[in-house]
């Protein structure tokens, strides 16, 4: 299929740059070849690249520039917006842009839920909570209790810190 879109591509470049009956034998040939081989415009040109807005939430912008990056590769321009402080451009393909926005939106919902995993075993391991309530094994799923152990296991790791009362002198 290669050999084919290639063919297509300097049957295109000759369309296009052709004189007279050249340009018109070009077209030609290439619409048969496109039609026998069921070769797209697409393929032969490639994706079109363009300027995509990503918006992102004040607090993800880095989240929204490492998914730029992920995707893009880190030799990439990203230009502000002018009016919003919570978008940017970058060049890319449409599909591209797609992959971006999807990776954007899944790893905010999953940033989300680890910062809330990781600040309720912030408050344990500093003993900043009231009474705590124990909840029975039978009465919570098992994703419950895979997050439960989970923030057990995290608190371990972090540092633990209490406050000093002050004397003046």
């Amino acid at each position: 299929m290669n050999k084919y879109i290639e063919l297509a591509k300097k049957l295109k470049a000759l369309a296009d740059q052709g004189i007279e009956g050249e340009k018109e034998n070009a077209i030609d040939k290439l619409d048969r070849l496109m039609k026998t081989h069921g070769i797209t415009l697409e393929q032969i040109e490639g994706e079109k690249m363009s300027h995509e807005c990503i918006e992102h939430k004040a607090n993800n912008k880095y989240l929204a520039y490492q998914c730029v990056f992920k995707v893009l590769g880190t030799n990439v321009s990203i230009w502000g917006h002018r009016y919003k402080r919570t978008a940017f451009f970058v060049e890319c393909t449409k599909a591209e842009y797609i992959e971006i926005i999807t990776n954007l939106e899944h790893y905010w919902e999953l940033y989300q839920k680890e910062s809330k995993l990781f600040f309720k075993a912030f408050i344990l391991r500093n003993k900043i909570h009231g009474e705590l309530n124990v909840v029975s094994g039978d009465s919570i799923t098992a994703e419950e209790y895979e997050d439960h152990m989970r923030v057990m296991k995290m608190q371990e790791s972090i540092k633990e810190e209490r406050p000093q009362k002050r004397i003046d002198q």
